[in-house]
């Protein structure tokens, strides 16, 4: 008997088959999904200094640009420089410089900060002896009222439980903060051998960061050829306009933070000495480092700024709280809209949940790239909706979807779906 193929089974057949496929798939990365984070955790571990090359590439780009584009055919300009010539020197210009403004900075401000540790560090003993006279008078004063009578009693007893709580937490977080030091000392060689393998990763993400540098027109031209390829033109145009989106958000904001990152320090290393504040150079640094999250940068570089402050003096902790709430002020009304202009793009809800977002999945770090991950997701989502809201025939601008322009509500009705007029 002669087996006869019905093309409308077949068909049926391998869609089945190809959905039962992705079923045993889906599952099987499912059920294997901590193993496939682990496993590509790894790999990233392995290949940190490639990552540190395409970073350090990243951030280099735009002062390597400024020498090869501006700069030097300017200097050069009565005589005729090779392309591959001004590029090395450009090179050797970015990193010559970049290296002195890093050792410059450390050699200023690092002698400051351990001046600045030593200093807290040694007063924490007049901090404790501090806390101790204060919880001495308190109970002398809470003993004089308890003289008062039966309502003074009552008072002076939930004074008393009051004072005592805020005691023992000082104390508790006193031998704390002993403990961690103590703790910190006994891991002193895991934190060497970390110490030691980060900074090989340094070095080696610098070399390979110069040669994505030198070799960048053609490392670009051979992603351009294999996209290309691989995809259709309109899959094509749609990665690579995604692409200089990504670079324009992540450039700009780098950018953009560090210069409104060196205003701020700058602020405060020249205000901070003249409303009496000490430590300048760590709580610079503090606030510098704290002030690439946006909005809310001042405000957690205050928190263990204050802390520090504390150890001092509390009137000059609260001067300094009052300075940074200026400061929050004036970095987010004047100074970042100024800098960054509408390079994120974000409306400030987004920014808020982004932060709270990726700070919960990562931390710090987290805070530091969430911004400018989600404008990137934002913008890949913005634009898909574009292309579907053209390809429906609909406007593309927000505004055009109030309420009182909403193009499906206020479009008008086809005559078939009209009510029929009522007779007089």
């Amino acid at each position: 008997m002669k087996f006869k193929q019905n093309q409308k089974y077949n068909t049926i057949a391998i869609y089945a088959l190809g959905v039962i496929v992705a079923a045993l798939l889906i599952f099987m990365f499912f059920g294997h999904i901590g193993d496939i984070i682990a496993f590509a955790a790894r790999i990233v571990r392995h290949l940190m200094a490639v990552v540190y090359g395409i970073v350090f590439a990243f951030l280099l780009s735009p002062l390597l640009k400024l020498f090869e584009k501006h700069l030097l055919p300017r200097v050069f300009s009565k005589t005729k420089i090779k392309p591959g010539a001004n590029r090395a020197i450009a090179m050797v210009l970015t990193y010559l410089v970049t290296f002195s403004l890093i050792a410059l900075v450390l050699a200023i401000v690092i002698p400051e900060i351990i001046n600045s540790i030593t200093g807290i560090w040694g007063q924490v003993p007049l901090f404790r002896r501090t806390l101790n006279d204060w919880y001495l008078s308190a109970n002398a004063y809470i003993a004089q009222f308890s003289a008062g009578g039966a309502d003074g009693d009552v008072f002076a007893v939930f004074l008393a439980d009051m004072v005592e709580s805020l005691w023992s937490s000082a104390n508790l977080l006193m031998e704390r903060s002993f403990d961690l030091v103590n703790d910190s000392l006994a891991s002193l060689v895991v934190a060497a051998t970390t110490i030691t393998t980060g900074v090989i990763n340094i070095v080696l993400g610098i070399v390979i960061s110069i040669y994505i540098l030198k070799d960048k027109k053609r490392i670009f031209a051979q992603l351009n050829k294999t996209a290309i390829a691989l995809f259709s033109k309109r899959a094509y145009l749609l990665i690579y306009d995604t692409a200089k989106d990504i670079s324009r958000i992540f450039s700009g904001f780098v950018t953009g933070r560090t210069i409104d990152s060196l205003i701020i320090g700058v602020i405060c290393a020249i205000v901070m000495p003249i409303i009496g504040i000490e430590h300048v150079a760590l709580i610079t640094v503090i606030i510098a480092i704290t002030n690439f999250v946006p909005i809310f940068g001042p405000i957690i570089g205050a928190i263990p700024s204050i802390l520090i402050l504390l150890t001092v003096d509390y009137m000059m902790a609260l001067r300094f709280g009052v300075f940074i709430l200026i400061l929050q002020q004036l970095e987010g009304n004047i100074i970042g809209p100024k800098i960054t202009g509408d390079i994120i793009g974000l409306p400030p809800i987004m920014v808020i949940i982004s932060l709270v977002l990726f700070a919960g999945l990562w931390g710090f770090l987290g805070m530091l790239i969430g911004v400018p991950v989600f404008t990137v997701l934002y913008s890949i989502v913005r634009r898909f909706t574009s292309y579907l809201l053209a390809k429906k025939g609909y406007p593309t601008a927000t505004m055009e979807y109030t309420v009182e322009r909403n193009p499906l509500i206020n479009e008008p009705a086809e005559p078939d779906l009209l009510p029929e007029a009522e007779e007089g």
